[in-house]
C-alpha cells in the first residue's frame, strides 16, 4: 500500500495537534460572598467568605501568602483578618491544579465608631480637585 503525501501530512497534523491544550488556560474566577466590600466596615475583624471556580479543580487558595481552607459544608473558603483604621488591602491568589493562577487584591475601609453601615455614593459625573477635612468628631467632610 502506498501512502500519498497529503495522506501522511494529515496523520502528521493530527498526531501533532494532540499535544495542544484543547482549553485555554483561563485562571480561577474568585467571588467575595460576604461582607460586602463597597461597605465600610465598622468592626475592626472582617470575616471573609470567598467563592472560587474554575473550569479545572483548584488547588490552592491564598490571603497575604496563606493558605486558605475550605468550608466542605458551604463550599467557600474563609478567612478572618484584623482591621486598621482606613484602607486594608489583601492580596489574593488562586490557582487551579495546571497552575493557571488569578492575582488580585482586595480592599476594606474600616472607620471605627460607624454604627450602620456605609455605601459609597454614586456620583453622576466625575469630580476633581476635592479636599476632604476631618471633623472634631471623626466623620469626614469631603468639599
Amino acid at each position: 500500500m502506498r501512502v500519498t503525501p497529503p495522506i501522511l501530512l494529515s496523520v502528521v497534523l493530527a498526531v501533532a495537534g494532540c499535544e495542544r491544550p484543547f482549553v485555554d488556560p483561563t485562571p480561577p474566577q474568585i467571588e467575595v460572598v460576604s461582607p460586602n466590600l463597597d461597605e465600610v466596615q465598622g468592626e475592626p475583624t472582617l470575616r471573609l467568605e470567598l467563592r472560587v471556580t474554575s473550569f479545572r479543580t483548584v488547588d490552592r487558595v491564598e490571603l497575604d501568602d496563606e493558605a486558605l481552607a475550605l468550608n466542605p459544608s458551604t463550599g467557600l473558603y474563609e478567612a478572618t483578618r484584623s482591621l486598621v483604621e482606613g484602607l486594608n488591602a489583601f492580596r489574593l491568589v488562586a490557582v487551579d491544579i495546571e497552575g493557571t493562577e488569578l492575582v488580585d487584591t482586595l480592599y476594606a475601609f474600616h472607620f471605627p465608631g460607624v454604627t450602620s453601615l456605609l455605601t459609597a455614593a454614586v456620583l453622576p459625573s466625575p469630580l476633581a480637585n476635592h479636599a476632604a477635612t476631618r471633623l472634631p468628631d471623626g466623620r469626614v467632610l469631603l468639599l
